[in-house]
């Protein structure tokens, strides 16, 4: 069994009993790629204890109409790019040793359809023309499994700058491990 996968397209679905972790920063908005069976796939990988990171655009799955009610968020929209500040809101594997930091990127906005209480919110970004901090990472359970949400990442420098390398690889490991 490979413990992650970072994956750039819908290919990974049917290898999904592979991994224990999938990055996923699929980038197809409109209209939604995933098939019937495929979202009915993720779902059931992730409750039978897959772990999934949606990477900036990765969220795109929420699309499909079966998955963004169990998901309970998707993307709404995002003004022009800014620079964002996030900061850890508390501690936690996934935001060990990473203090507050910023650079520009698109400010995500998200639309929820479950109670926030089961999403639990690890680091918010500002910035400015926003009066309240917005959630930048949260994870929720699933069933057995769990999905961890990155707000940050449109280009390959954001993308690939240390602070949100960072925060992967600690989710990656956090996933990976026995998630206490």
């Amino acid at each position: 069994t490979h413990c992650c996968n970072i994956a750039y397209g819908i290919n990974w679905i049917n290898d999904l009993p592979r991994y224990t972790v999938i990055v996923n920063y699929l980038d197809r908005f409109s209209p939604c790629s995933l098939s019937d069976n495929q979202a009915a796939a993720i779902m059931q990988w992730v409750e039978q204890g897959g772990g999934m990171i949606l990477f900036h655009s990765g969220v795109c799955i929420a699309k499909h109409p079966a998955v963004f009610p169990w998901l309970g968020y998707s993307f709404s929209h995002h003004p022009a790019q800014e620079v964002l500040h996030f900061h850890p809101t508390e501690r936690h594997p996934i935001t060990k040793g990473i203090s507050s930091f910023s650079f520009q990127d698109e400010p995500y906005h998200y639309i929820f359809c479950k109670d926030l209480s089961d999403f639990h919110v690890v680091m918010e970004y500002s910035f400015a023309g926003e009066s309240a901090p917005l959630p930048a990472v949260w994870y929720r359970r699933y069933g057995k499994g769990t999905v961890v949400n990155l707000c940050m990442g449109h280009t390959a420098s954001q993308a690939g700058d240390p602070h949100t390398l960072e925060l992967v690889c600690n989710t990656v490991d956090w996933l990976c491990s026995n998630q206490e």
